[in-house]
């Protein structure tokens, strides 16, 4: 790896301009396409990651560059068929016995003729874990693979995402966060809401410190709501307090994705996100960042960079959210959650750029999570039903609709279909179009 990733290495036809250090980007990339790599992009264990019905089987699928995956289920044979006629991954989808809600890492342990086997493989020298706790270190240890791209403790991993700590980084290393206050006791509850409820007068935010995707929070109006739950969420573990943004101070809500090394956080993309309510759905990148856009998020990097590199997180990619908000001062980008591990736009973002080098040009994107009411989908009705929106294997310049996961189960007398879609357009408006396709499919539940 370059010591210093902030330098140049020409240009490529999928970088953000003013936002993508190449250099880090071409390493993430090969990361993910290491052939002699086992590549685990679960993530569900995770301390406060939402796992139901809608994901449970879908745990660690999906169209990726890396040929060797960990999932928690095969995926439908015709997609991964599908994903392969466009000249990507995976080749290779291991899965240990399904245990339905158990984290996937925690199954394989389990597993112990799975572990046998792939101990006997000679093409496989380390694995890749979306995120490392204690089941991926003795998973690593009893397949007798060196972790790489995951290189620091499972405890660095569990205090760098701990969002009760984050505030204090920033204080500390130097970047833009939230005030954040940890009421021990209810009691103290009402006096942090009020105390950082005058910042903006549109309430706090209570959440778990070590919730993810949006999941283990609540919006709170007055400091009675806010020791209701807290009450609520104590039984998750401890709880913090923040003050709620409200939307015409927010700014553009976005999430900074990057790779760290040699104690640089160095930017490979900047994406707006897709959520419903606080829950995470997706990510779009469409719109460019103005000057001063960059220009503030960068002025964060080193901060954040710092921040990493004291705690030893190295070599490996990680990412934040954020908004960029307008005030007195100018635009300032202000770290609102931590994401320091793989995050859940770095592989839709690698499969674009895969798609953009071997075509020569440059796509406008986004992925979402959605669940149809009705019919089950599968291959077959997708190709009927979206016709030369599909992605092609022969047009590939042309973009397309890509579904990742489809999911399919028993949701009433129709059932539902569960899918992870990219929508991968050419321009704004033929990724709109994409998207109206997508809603002839059936009933939207989410």
């Amino acid at each position: 790896m370059h010591s210093s990733l902030h330098t140049s290495a020409g240009t490529s036809v999928w970088e953000q301009k003013g936002i993508t250090d190449v250099v880090a980007a071409r390493a993430l990339l090969h990361l993910l396409r290491r052939r002699d790599l086992l590549h685990s992009y679960g993530g569900d264990g995770e301390s406060g990651t939402l796992v139901n019905r809608f994901n449970d089987r879908g745990r660690g699928q999906g169209v990726s560059l890396s040929p060797n995956m960990i999932a928690a289920t095969p995926p439908m044979p015709e997609l991964l068929a599908y994903h392969r006629s466009l000249g990507l991954g995976p080749e290779r989808v291991i899965c240990p016995t399904y245990r339905p809600r158990v984290p996937v890492t925690a199954s394989f342990l389990k597993d112990s003729e799975l572990i046998a086997r792939l101990r006997a493989d000679s093409s496989l020298q380390g694995i890749f874990f979306r995120y490392k706790d204690a089941a991926a270190v003795e998973l690593a240890k009893r397949l007798g693979l060196r972790c790489v791209g995951c290189e620091a403790s499972s405890e660095t991993y569990a205090a760098l995402n701990d969002k009760s700590r984050l505030a204090e980084a920033g204080r500390v290393y130097g970047f833009e966060t939230l005030p954040v206050r940890v009421p021990e006791t209810v009691d103290g509850v009402p006096a942090a809401f009020e105390e950082l409820n005058k910042l903006y007068g549109a309430g706090c935010i209570l959440r778990t410190g070590r919730g993810a995707g949006g999941f283990g929070l609540s919006l709170t109006r007055t400091s009675s709501q806010a020791s209701r739950a807290w009450s609520r969420l104590r039984t998750s573990g401890q709880v913090i307090v923040v003050p709620f943004i409200p939307p015409s101070k927010q700014g553009r809500n976005v999430s900074l994705h990057g790779y760290v090394a040699g104690g640089q956080f160095a930017p490979v993309v900047v994406v707006d996100q897709i959520v419903n309510g606080f829950g995470f759905r997706g990510a779009r990148c469409e719109q460019a960042l103005s000057e001063d856009e960059c220009d503030a998020i960068r002025a964060s990097l080193p901060g954040l960079g710092r921040w990493m590199q004291a705690a030893g997180y190295e070599e490996a990619p990680a990412g934040v959210d954020g908004f960029l908000m307008r005030g007195s001062e100018g635009l300032r980008f202000v770290v609102i959650d931590p994401n320091i591990r793989a995050t859940n736009t770095m592989r839709p973002w690698s499969v674009v750029a895969d798609l953009s080098e071997r075509t020569g040009r440059r796509f406008v994107w986004l992925f979402e999570w959605m669940v149809f009411l009705g019919p089950v989908r599968d291959m077959q009705q997708l190709s009927q039903r979206l016709g030369t929106d599909l992605l092609n294997p022969v047009t590939l310049d042309q973009g397309g609709i890509l579904p990742s996961v489809i999911n399919r189960f028993g949701l009433g007398p129709a059932g539902a279909s569960r899918m992870e879609i990219i929508f991968i357009g050419r321009d704004p408006a033929h990724l709109k179009h994409l998207l109206s396709r997508v809603a002839e499919l059936g009933f939207r539940y989410v």
